[in-house]
């Protein structure tokens, strides 16, 4: 399953990845490439949401204890391209001295884990001793790396030799500095030959001890970025999601992103409650009224539960999907010469395409049509939500189509502007709007009339008077329903 890096900006799901601050490399890999659960990964998917909800637990219990892992995850380095290398070739000192300094760091991680690691499952680590001992045959535990003479007999000899020429050179005269200069260059060459014969013993040594040294480093990176999703979801105060059998069932729903920019302006973010069955939803609402942030707040925590995450809900049932089409913002395709209801059609034919092939979808749709004239834009998205209601999809349809709705299983209206009884104070009219706007969600009959806010914004923010004017006189003059 892919969400293009654009999708995951306008929904939010980036803002909420960069709200996460990983510890060790292994953890930020899997932060920049999260991973999504297909269905049948069901049981991975289950076991990823019990270790965050083990780590929130941990976190409060063993705070001194997680605090420590923390610090030795930051001083953990990426050694993965190494134990590559160690695969095939010998390492160099710097190399060997990479691989020692993560055992010394495991060997501290594996026992702290130890000590908290109850309810946790498929995370666990093992020291290593037999490598370590390897690289550090002195059993001294110093971060510093050499290859000394404690691993040849030969090498120690040479290097006996080596220091008593150099202490003859210092006081040699000139007829004999030349001779004692070529057998120093002799003897780097032979102490040089041993010490490549040492990094390849000890690189050959380290083989069989690959696949656990990955294996810890993946394990690493696995409950840093667990801990990450723990410390945010209880930040968050988010839930723990359930697998649902059939439809999605959200309570109070936020999106982080929108809901910070709101609390910045001195508004709030009212939570989004939702029901989609399999089959099409519909939420209509007036332009600015909150349907397409429903649309993205749904699909954004149906995202992060497909991702491990717990839902910014207070309470989160998600079927597993196949795949994720999302239809929103601007779809016109310059390099394929499209324009943006070309591009449209093209995605939407793309969704059917994976229906027809027995996916499981969620679709969502964020103002289909609009890219031409209403009356056809009108029928075409009555006509695909006739036809999405049919399929074996999980579809919601944000438009301000009123007759749309009647094609649908549940149509849901925002409940947009509420605004107070007196007139708006001299302020930003934008952050006025913002404050006063409620994003929440009603369920309606399917014959419920869409509400018209267009003249009310088009007043608070500062329009003519003359256009508003003659704008209230024209809707009065056309009522409802001639465009539908």
């Amino acid at each position: 399953m892919e969400i293009s890096f654009e999708q995951r900006r306008e929904l939010g799901f980036q803002y909420v990845l960069d709200l996460l601050a990983p510890c060790s490399p292994y953890g930020a890999e899997l932060v920049r490439k999260p991973r999504f659960f297909a269905p049948r990964e069901r049981e991975a998917l289950e076991a990823e949401w019990a270790n965050v909800q083990a780590a929130i637990d941990g976190l409060s219990r063993f705070g001194a204890q997680y605090s420590r892992l923390r610090l030795l995850f930051m001083q953990v380095r990426d050694i993965r391209q190494t134990l590559r290398r160690c695969r095939e070739t010998v390492l160099t000192e710097v190399e060997l001295f990479e691989v020692k300094r993560f055992l010394l760091q495991l060997s501290l991680i594996a026992p702290l884990f130890a000590q908290i690691c109850e309810g946790y499952g498929g995370i666990r680590f093992t020291e290593e001793t037999d490598a370590l001992r390897l690289l550090d045959p002195e059993g001294q535990r110093t971060a510093g790396f050499s290859i000394s003479s404690a691993y040849s007999k030969a090498l120690g000899v040479l290097r006996e030799e080596k220091s008593r020429l150099e202490a003859r050179l210092r006081t040699a005269d000139a007829a004999e500095r030349e001779d004692l200069l070529n057998a120093r260059r002799s003897l780097l060459a032979r102490e040089e030959a041993e010490t490549l014969r040492v990094r390849a013993r000890l690189s050959e040594a380290l083989r069989p001890h690959l696949d656990a040294l990955e294996e810890n480093a993946r394990m690493i990176g696995a409950l840093d970025f667990v801990l990450e999703k723990a410390s945010l979801a209880r930040d968050r105060r988010a839930v723990r999601p359930r697998v649902s059998e059939g439809g999605a069932v959200f309570s109070d729903m936020v999106n982080p992103q929108l809901s910070d920019a709101l609390q910045s302006r001195g508004a709030s973010f009212t939570p989004v409650s939702l029901e989609a069955a399999v089959g099409a939803t519909v939420i209509t609402g007036a332009n600015m009224g909150g349907k397409s942030v429903a649309l993205k707040t749904l699909a954004l925590n149906l995202l992060l539960c497909q991702a491990g995450f717990f839902a910014f809900a207070s309470r989160a049932e998600t079927p597993l999907f196949d795949a994720f089409h999302i239809l929103s913002g601007d779809l016109s395709d310059a390099r394929g010469g499209l324009s943006s209801f070309g591009s449209e059609v093209v995605r939407i034919q793309q969704a059917l395409s994976a229906v027809e092939a027995g996916e499981f979808l969620f679709v969502a749709l964020d103002e289909p049509g609009r890219g031409t004239n209403p009356r056809e834009g009108a029928a075409l998205v009555r006509s695909l939500t006739r036809h999405l209601a049919r399929a074996h999809a999980v579809t919601v349809v944000a438009t301000h189509f009123g007759s749309v709705a009647a094609c649908a299983a549940a149509h849901y209206q925002a409940a947009g502007l509420k605004l107070p009884p007196d007139a708006p104070p001299a302020e930003d009219r934008l952050a006025f709007i913002a404050r006063h706007m409620n994003y929440g969600l009603v369920r309606v009959p399917a014959d419920a009339p869409c509400p018209q806010e267009a003249l009310t914004i088009c007043r608070l923010l500062g329009l003519d008077a003359r256009v508003t004017e003659a704008m209230r006189a024209d809707l009065e003059a056309h009522r409802e329903g001639e465009i539908s």
